[in-house]
């Protein structure tokens, strides 16, 4: 699994897409593909200076996280 990120960061964009991830998680949508998608974007975006191998690690846990649940 390779997972790209920005190579930087705007904090005000990061906020609006966090608020609007809060929104759209908050709708009780019972899809764990959605939830991970949503987490992974977040995530991914908020560290994307991070190594790629720090990033795949992050998906994969992610990942691991939502289909336990």
């Amino acid at each position: 699994m390779s997972v790209c990120g920005l190579d930087e960061v705007d904090i005000s964009d990061f906020g609006t897409e966090l608020q609007n991830a809060t929104s759209l998680l908050q709708l009780g949508i019972q899809s764990p593909t959605l939830k991970k998608q949503i987490y992974q974007r977040l995530a991914l975006k908020y560290l994307s200076d991070a190594r790629q191998e720090t990033k795949d690690q992050i998906a994969r846990e992610i990942d691991a996280q939502i289909v336990g649940q």
